[in-house]
């Protein structure tokens, strides 16, 4: 990942276990993690419910998952 895009400083890949993101550092440091990287590496397709990422979904999740957020996202 060594081509730079507009206003990315840094791309790379976060490894997690055998799991590996593609993420990026944006000019004012910013870290990103695009909703298809993270879908892509735990293997959960595309998409997702409203604005929410599909790995949101995984009931194992729900506890770390603020009640606000999924609120305004389920109506």
């Amino acid at each position: 990942m060594s081509e730079k895009k507009k206003g990315l400083i840094y791309r790379g890949i976060i490894k997690i276990g055998d799991i590996e993101i593609n993420c990026a550092v944006n000019e004012n440091g910013t870290r990103l993690i695009s909703q298809y990287s993270v879908n892509k590496a735990f293997d959960r397709g595309e998409g997702g419910s409203k604005n929410l990422p599909k790995i949101i979904e995984l009931k194992a999740l729900e506890p770390f998952i603020d009640k606000d957020l999924m609120a305004r996202n389920s109506t």
